[in-house]
């Protein structure tokens, strides 16, 4: 017994000279037992020391020191993927209900059942499903009003296009009398300007 005690107050005075805190913290806060070689009885947890006490406060201190980014703790948490606090969460007030449910939706996307948030809050009340239908209703045409309004479109699109079929048949047909103009003006325009030519050289 007296050999155990001894081993572990080493081992403590060792890992406080190495500044092994991640292993001090296993040893103490799991309350490991300790168990002599020549007994099974199981001894009590030992108490948290002083020195491990003064060592996790001047550790704080260090780490305090090594954040220059002087950013909010809950930015931290947010950088280094930490979940949010959720007393933090818990004072965060809204605009409005839906703003709310928004933000914890995203909460809940990003980190899961982890967060503790209702997963309820991913899908809408029936209240909301109501008002959602009002609102559907007041400001979206209905399925049978915008089918009626596809089929006067393409109405309009039909008759527009025979209207220029229509036109582009007829100059069809007046074609060759067009040419016939045509070519009678040029040949007028042809005759006026050999006139006066001649007139001037005279």
């Amino acid at each position: 017994m007296a050999a155990s005690m001894v081993k572990i107050s080493s081992l403590t005075n060792f890992l406080t000279k190495r500044n092994s805190t991640r292993l001090l913290q296993k040893i103490y806060r799991n309350k490991q037992y300790c168990r002599h070689s020549s007994s099974t009885e199981v001894q009590e947890p030992q108490t948290l020391p002083e020195e491990l006490e003064i060592f996790e406060e001047k550790e704080a201190v260090i780490e305090r020191l090594r954040n220059f980014s002087n950013l909010p703790q809950y930015l931290q948490d947010k950088e280094h993927g930490k979940l949010p606090d959720r007393g933090r969460l818990e004072q965060m007030t809204f605009k409005d209900n839906t703003t709310r449910k928004i933000f914890l939706r995203k909460l809940y996307a990003k980190y899961g059942s982890a967060i503790d948030i209702d997963a309820g809050v991913c899908w809408p009340s029936k209240e909301e499903l109501e008002e959602i239908r009002e609102d559907d209703k007041f400001f979206e045409p209905s399925f049978q009003q915008m089918l009626a309004d596809l089929k006067e479109e393409k109405r309009k699109e039909a008759e527009f296009n025979m209207n220029v079929l229509t036109k582009v048949e007829k100059g069809m047909a007046k074609m060759d009398t067009l040419i016939k103009d045509f070519n009678a003006r040029q040949q007028k325009e042809l005759e006026k300007e050999e006139k006066r030519r001649a007139r001037e050289k005279k």
